[in-house]
C-alpha cells in the first residue's frame, strides 16, 4: 500500500532545499518508523519562459519525414 499527501503550494519554498518527514499510523494504532527525504525546489521557468525553437534541416525532399538517407546527424 501507499499514502499520498498533497502539500499546498504556499507551503513549498520558492527555491532551495526541501526536507520532508512522516510517520504513518494504521487503524489499529500501530505507528511505523519515521521516514524522511529531501529534494531541491526549483521554481525557475526554463529558458526564461521562451519555448525552444526546433528546426529540421535534413528533410531534403520536403515531405515532412526524415528517412534514413536524409538523416545526417545524431537525433
Amino acid at each position: 500500500g501507499g499514502v499520498t499527501v498533497t502539500v499546498p503550494e504556499d507551503k513549498i519554498p520558492t527555491d532551495g532545499p526541501l526536507e520532508v518527514s512522516a510517520t504513518v499510523t494504521d487503524a489499529a494504532g500501530n505507528t511505523g518508523p519515521k521516514g524522511s527525504d529531501s529534494t531541491q525546489a526549483d521554481t525557475a521557468v526554463p529558458n526564461n519562459g521562451v519555448a525552444p525553437v526546433v528546426e529540421i534541416t535534413e528533410d531534403a525532399n520536403n515531405d515532412g519525414f526524415i528517412n534514413r538517407e536524409e538523416l545526417d546527424g545524431a537525433v
